[in-house]
Parts: C-alpha cells; sequence; structure tokens
C-alpha cells in the first residue's frame, strides 16, 4: 500500500516525517488533530440520488485546449480510449501535434 511508505526526516524542515496512512488517521501521535468534518449520510443520499449537483462541464479542461485536441485527434485519426496504457499512447502521439499547432 503506497500510504505505508516512510517519509524521511528533512534536515532543516520543519515538516512531520512518518507513515502517511498513520499520520493521516492518527494525527495525535505527530502533535495534530483530526481536521476531518463528518458528514450528513442523510444530505449525502439526497445530494447522489437527486443528482443535485451542477457541474459546469463535462470537459476536464479549458473549452478551447479541448476544442484543439479534438480536431488534431480527427486530423490524424486518433481515438480515445479508457484504457490507461491506449491514453498514455494518445497523450504521447497528440503531444506534439498539439505543441505544433500552438507554435510550441
Amino acid at each position: 500500500m503506497w500510504n505505508n511508505h516512510r517519509i524521511r526526516r528533512s534536515n532543516g524542515c520543519d515538516l512531520q516525517h512518518g507513515k502517511p496512512f498513520l499520520m493521516y488517521n492518527l494525527p495525535e501521535l505527530y502533535q495534530s488533530k483530526d481536521y476531518l468534518n463528518p458528514v450528513d449520510a442523510e444530505r449525502l443520499d439526497v445530494i447522489i440520488h437527486e443528482n443535485v449537483c451542477l457541474w459546469k462541464s463535462d470537459i476536464p479542461c479549458d473549452r478551447d485546449f479541448y476544442d484543439l485536441c479534438i480536431l488534431v485527434m480527427e486530423e490524424n485519426n486518433l481515438q480515445p480510449s479508457a484504457a490507461a496504457t491506449e491514453a498514455l499512447r494518445l497523450y504521447k502521439n497528440i503531444r506534439p501535434l498539439v505543441r505544433e499547432h500552438l507554435g510550441l
């Protein structure tokens, strides 16, 4: 588990060190307190089941940049993918093409 690694002590820094899992779950061991706020489960159910959340957009980035990426994908016959390895391949292919369009 990633959160079980150990963060080393840093010289000259006033930062906590230890295992993130323990630091999060037992903050008192690190002279801190639990900053979590309880969630009202009933209100959360209403939000989830009644689709109360209004998202600004289904696009995960700037609209102009998104449109440019779609254009570059269409011009180069590139297809989106939900699989991580295919998404990485798409990124490696599309990045230089987008930079070229931007003159970078």
